[in-house]
């Protein structure tokens, strides 16, 4: 198994300790923007179709799930999905459908038919897919062609302006703020009025060694547990780290090593502190619960009703929508029972 993909867009492959003995996979780890990624699974099961496999399987959608809340899960599964009364077929579809997977190919793949290479993806906006049916690349199996439509956030920026005090010549500084200091700088009855001297003429040298740089940079969001104490300690923690690298040296790199899970303890009970007081403050209500839950991991549901059309609103045709919608509902959930008694009395 692999995954190509094109050389602009950001991949990288997903280290998953994992080693199934029923079939191989390759996962990759695909970055849209700084908040927006998704993770490609590849299966191939040969062979035989043994219970190791749906154990197995499902040991792997749980542990991708719980780092991915979109997924792209692809392959040659050599299991007849077009059987839909198929034990095999129905317990892979459950072990899916627990992870919020969906079905998406209802094409023979196969070029003796059956649906044997599926599609199933999670929060993702799949906008079709196709079974090209003719033999163009020299095998038994129908290449299959997805298109997501995946939204890049755009980015704020901002412009900042700053000096490059690493260029400026310390000697000559340190001479002329002294020559400054001595010529210039007459103490006055007024503190404030002598510092604000004091700090005028430096200003003045320092425009004068260093020139005035802008820059466009993006602007992040600051998460709301970043508070002025874990700011500090990284601070602190990115100065131990340029001198350990400046100096290589041993006792330097063990004080950078020390701050670093100082600052990755802290973050973890600074999250843990946050989350504690937002969930006590739904107050034990489900709804504010849930409401909690979606926002802090960013799940945008929509609706699946029918909604009534801005540019040609008709009434008649959203209650014929809506009654449609509940009937071909309730046929659903029967057929469902149906085949799974079907199933459990073969």
């Amino acid at each position: 198994t692999a995954v190509i993909y094109k050389g602009n867009i950001c991949a990288s492959k997903s280290n998953i300790d994992f080693f199934p003995k029923s079939f191989e996979f390759t996962c990759a780890s695909f970055k849209i923007d700084q908040d927006n990624k998704f993770a490609v699974l590849v299966i191939y099961r040969p062979g035989a179709l043994t219970y190791q496999f749906f154990q197995e399987f499902d040991a792997l959608l749980c542990e991708l799930s719980s780092k991915f809340d979109k997924l792209f899960v692809t392959g040659d599964f050599n299991i007849h999905f077009e059987n839909v009364l198929d034990k095999h077929s129905l317990d892979c579809s459950e072990i899916v459908s627990s992870y919020g997977l969906q079905q998406n190919v209802f094409q023979p793949t196969h070029n003796q038919g059956g649906i044997i290479d599926q599609v199933f993806t999670c929060g993702l906006d799949i906008l079709s897919v196709e079974v090209e049916s003719v033999d163009t690349l020299g095998s038994d199996h129908f290449p299959i062609f997805t298109k997501l439509k995946l939204e890049v956030c755009k980015k704020t920026i901002k412009e900042v302006t700053f000096r490059s005090l690493k260029d400026v010549d310390k000697d000559a500084f340190s001479a002329d703020v002294t020559r400054t200091i001595e010529s210039q700088y007459k103490a006055t009855d007024c503190f404030e009025e002598s510092v604000t001297i004091l700090t005028n003429s430096c200003a003045e040298l320092l425009s004068r060694h260093t020139l005035l740089k802008t820059a466009k940079i993006p602007t992040v969001a600051q998460a709301p547990w970043f508070d002025k104490d874990y700011q500090m300690l990284r601070a602190k923690r990115r100065k131990s780290e340029k001198k350990w690298r400046k100096s290589g040296l041993e006792d330097d790199r063990l004080l950078y090593v020390a701050l670093r899970k100082e600052c990755t303890v802290l973050a973890k009970d600074k999250k843990k502190i946050f989350f504690t007081n937002t969930i006590n403050k739904c107050e034990n209500k489900t709804k504010k619960l849930y409401e909690l839950v979606n926002r802090t991991l960013d799940r945008n549901q929509g609706t699946p009703l029918p909604e009534l059309s801005k540019d040609a609103p008709d009434v008649s045709k959203l209650a014929s929508n809506f009654n449609s919608y509940y009937t071909g509902k309730v046929e659903k959930i029967r057929e469902g029972i149906q085949s799974k008694a079907a199933s459990n009395y073969k």
